[in-house]
C-alpha cells in the first residue's frame, strides 16, 4: 500500500512538471484574425466580451449548408503529446464545430470535428487531445503534424443552420506526459459499508458480490494511483438499492472535485454514463435517497476505455450490448441491415425503411420502430421471421412482414403528396393466424437512431441521431420541437423518458409505457412509445397507422383515418407510381419478369431521388 501511494505521487510528480500551458491566444486583440466564409455565407468577425477579458465572436448566417472559418497564421511547434483547450459560448442552432491545423505548405490539414454541437448560451471548456486530431486532406495523405504554420476556428452548417454568434476565448497549449496502458490496481473506498459487502466488490469483475450500504446518503472513491484516462461508467445496481439520484465527480488531486455528470435514476440494471475523453485520478460517485428500505447496493462498476465514447455510435453500442437482444438497431453491433427509400416524384425529402420494420422520416432524423406483444410474448426484430417485398414486386412502396406463433405484422411505408410538400404513412397491421383470442400491445419507439447505418457517413452521417425533446399535445408527437408524429388511429397512448431515465424499451419489455408525456433532455437520446392495445378474435386484424410530414413543407394529414382511408390513399400511391413508370412498357418473356420489374422500380428511384432534373 506504501509502495503504491508513493509510487502515484512519484507520477504525479513528475506529469506536473510536464505541464508547461502555453496561451496560444487570449483575443484580447483580434486583427490577427481574418473571415473565410464559404460562398453564399455571411461571416463577421468581432471583438467583444469574453468570459475573462475579451474574446473572438464569429457572426454568421447559412442559407443552405456552407462554412465560416475564422483563420489565423502561427507558428507553433507541436512534439509528443499535447492538448489544445478553449473556451467556447454560443447562440445559434446545433451546427458542426472544427478546429483545424495547417501545415506551412497550407495544403495539408488535420482536424477535430464535433457534429451538431449543441449552444446553450453559457461557457464551456473544449479540451481536444492529441489523439482525437487527425488528418483531414492534402498531399501528404496522413502522418503527424509537427509545426502549425495557421489555425482555423470554424463553424459548418449542420442540422440547424441559420443564423448565430459563437464566442472563442483563451485559447491554449498543453504539453502532456505520454501515460501508456493503465496497468495499476485502483483502490476503492466507501464512506460506509454492510459487513461482507465492502467497496472492493465493486472492481473485482464478479457480478455476484457486491457493495451494500444503509442510509440515506453514501459516496464511493476510486483512486487510479496516477491520472488515468477512461470514456464512461457502467453501473450494475442491485434490484431495488439503486440510488434514485447519484452525481460523478472527479479530481486530480483528492481535494478540488469536479461534477461531470448528475443523474436521477431510470428503471434499468444499469446506467451507462457518457463521459468522453475523460482523465483523472480519482473518480467520486455520490449517491442519494435509495430506492427502497433496504438501502444502496451496486454489483459493478465497470470503467470503459476511450474508445466506448469515441462518437455517440459506440458509446449507444456498448449501451446495446448490455441489452436484450432486439432492443436496439442492429447496425450497434456491427451487423447489416438493408433498406430502401420511400418518398414522392422530386421532393426534396425521403424516408427510409429498413428490413427490421424501422422507419426514419427523414435525412438524419429519429425513427419509429415496431414492438409487439403478442399473448405475454414481446417481439423484436430478433424474435421474428422477417420479410420483404416492393408492391408488385416493381413499385417502390416496401412492406415487411414478422411472424411468430399465429401472429403477424405487416408494415407498409408509402408516401404522399408532390415535391411542394410530402409525408409518409406508415400502417401496421395485425392479424391473429392462430385459434384462439390474441391479447396484446403494440408499440412504436420514437428514438434517436436512424435507419442509416454508421458506416454511411457522406454527407449526413448515419447511425444514432438527436432527440432533445419530446411532447404529446393530445393529437400528435412533437419532437425537437419542429418534427411531428400523427397518430392516424385513436386510441393510443403515449409517454417519454430522458435517456438519464433509461431507454424507452426498458418500459416497453415490462409492458407499459412511461407515465410522463413529455421529456428534454441536454443529452439528445429522448425516447418515447405509442402504444395501442390489441384483442383479436381468430382470423381477425387491426390496422394502426402513423403519419410524419417530411421536410419543412407543411401538408395537411390524411383526412379520413380510418383504416379503410388508409387503404385508399395506399392504392392511391399504387396507381400514381404504376402511371409513373408505365409510361414505357418493356415486354420481356415469364422469365425476364425479373428485369423489367428492377427497371420500373429503379426508373421510380431516381424519380424520388432527384432535385429537379439532377440526382440528389
Amino acid at each position: 500500500m506504501i509502495a503504491a501511494i508513493v509510487l502515484s505521487a512519484l507520477l504525479a510528480l513528475s506529469q506536473a512538471d510536464s505541464l508547461a500551458r502555453r496561451v496560444v491566444d487570449d483575443f484580447d486583440r483580434i486583427d490577427a484574425w481574418s473571415a473565410h466564409p464559404a460562398d453564399g455565407v455571411a461571416l463577421t468577425l468581432h471583438r467583444d466580451r469574453g468570459r475573462r477579458g475579451r474574446a473572438l465572436r464569429l457572426d454568421f448566417a447559412f442559407t443552405g449548408g456552407g462554412y465560416a472559418i475564422a483563420r489565423r497564421a502561427i507558428s507553433l511547434d507541436l512534439s509528443g503529446n499535447y492538448a489544445f483547450s478553449f473556451w467556447i459560448k454560443g447562440e445559434a442552432a446545433p451546427n458542426t464545430l472544427e478546429f483545424k491545423l495547417v501545415d506551412q505548405s497550407g495544403e495539408n490539414v488535420w482536424w477535430y470535428t464535433e457534429r451538431d454541437r449543441v449552444f446553450d448560451g453559457g461557457w464551456h471548456q473544449i479540451t481536444i487531445r492529441r489523439r482525437q486530431i487527425s488528418f483531414a486532406w492534402g498531399p501528404k495523405g496522413g502522418g503527424t503534424l509537427d509545426h502549425v504554420a495557421a489555425l482555423e476556428l470554424v463553424v459548418t452548417a449542420g442540422s440547424g443552420g441559420g443564423k448565430g454568434s459563437v464566442w472563442f476565448d483563451d485559447l491554449t497549449l498543453t504539453p502532456l506526459a505520454e501515460s501508456g496502458p493503465y496497468d495499476l490496481t485502483p483502490l476503492v473506498r466507501a464512506s460506509t459499508s454492510r459487513v461482507g459487502h465492502d467497496a472492493a466488490a465493486l472492481l473485482d469483475g464478479n457480478t455476484l458480490t457486491s457493495w451494500r450500504a444503509r442510509g440515506p446518503r453514501a459516496s464511493i472513491t476510486i483512486d487510479f494511483l496516477r491520472v488515468r484516462e477512461f470514456g464512461g461508467l457502467t453501473l450494475a445496481w442491485e434490484p431495488g438499492r439503486a440510488a434514485q439520484r447519484y452525481s460523478v465527480l472527479v479530481s486530480n488531486d483528492g481535494n478540488v472535485w469536479r461534477h461531470v455528470e448528475r443523474r436521477v435514476r431510470g428503471r434499468g440494471a444499469r446506467d451507462h454514463v457518457f463521459l468522453p475523453d475523460s482523465d483523472s485520478r480519482f473518480l467520486r460517485l455520490s449517491l442519494a435517497a435509495p430506492q427502497g428500505r433496504l438501502g444502496f447496493g451496486l454489483r459493478d462498476v465497470r470503467i470503459e476505455p476511450l474508445e466506448s465514447s469515441a462518437s455517440r455510435n459506440a458509446f449507444f453500442g456498448v449501451v446495446a450490448r448490455d441489452a436484450a437482444r432486439g432492443s436496439f438497431p442492429r447496425y450497434l453491433a456491427g451487423e447489416r441491415a438493408s433498406w430502401t427509400v420511400v418518398g414522392v416524384d422530386g421532393a426534396p425529402d425521403e424516408a427510409l425503411l429498413s428490413e427490421d420494420g424501422a422507419l426514419e422520416p427523414g435525412s438524419g432524423a429519429f425513427s419509429v420502430e415496431p414492438f409487439l406483444v403478442a399473448n405475454g410474448k414481446f417481439l423484436t426484430w430478433n424474435d421474428v421471421t422477417r420479410s420483404a417485398s416492393l408492391e408488385q414486386q416493381r413499385l417502390p412502396i416496401p412492406s415487411v412482414e414478422w411472424r411468430s406463433d399465429g401472429a403477424s405484422l405487416s408494415i407498409t411505408a408509402f408516401a404522399r403528396g408532390s415535391g411542394t410538400g410530402s409525408s409518409v404513412v406508415a400502417r401496421y397491421r395485425i392479424t391473429n393466424h392462430g385459434r384462439t383470442p390474441l391479447h396484446g400491445t403494440l408499440f412504436l419507439a420514437l428514438r434517436p437512431f436512424q435507419v442509416n447505418p454508421p458506416w454511411q457517413f457522406l454527407g449526413t452521417p448515419g447511425g444514432v441521431s438527436r432527440v432533445d425533446s419530446l411532447l404529446w399535445d393530445g393529437a400528435q408527437v412533437m419532437i425537437n420541437g419542429n418534427r411531428t408524429v400523427v397518430p392516424l388511429t385513436r386510441g393510443g397512448t403515449f409517454g417519454a423518458v430522458p435517456f438519464a431515465g433509461g431507454d424507452v424499451v426498458e418500459y416497453l419489455r415490462a409492458g407499459a409505457v412511461p407515465q410522463q408525456t413529455a421529456a428534454r433532455d441536454p443529452f439528445g437520446a429522448a425516447s418515447g412509445a405509442l402504444a395501442w392495445r390489441l384483442d383479436l378474435a381468430p382470423d381477425s386484424t387491426a390496422t394502426i397507422a402513423v403519419e410524419v410530414p417530411l421536410g419543412g413543407h407543411a401538408l395537411a394529414s390524411l383526412a379520413d383515418r380510418s383504416a379503410a382511408g388508409v387503404d385508399r390513399a395506399l392504392d392511391a400511391a399504387v396507381r400514381t407510381w404504376e402511371a409513373a413508370v408505365d409510361r414505357a412498357s418493356i415486354h420481356l418473356p415469364g422469365a425476364g419478369r425479373r428485369v423489367s420489374n428492377t427497371i420500373a422500380s429503379t426508373l421510380a428511384y431516381i424519380l424520388i431521388n432527384r432535385d429537379g432534373a439532377a440526382l440528389q
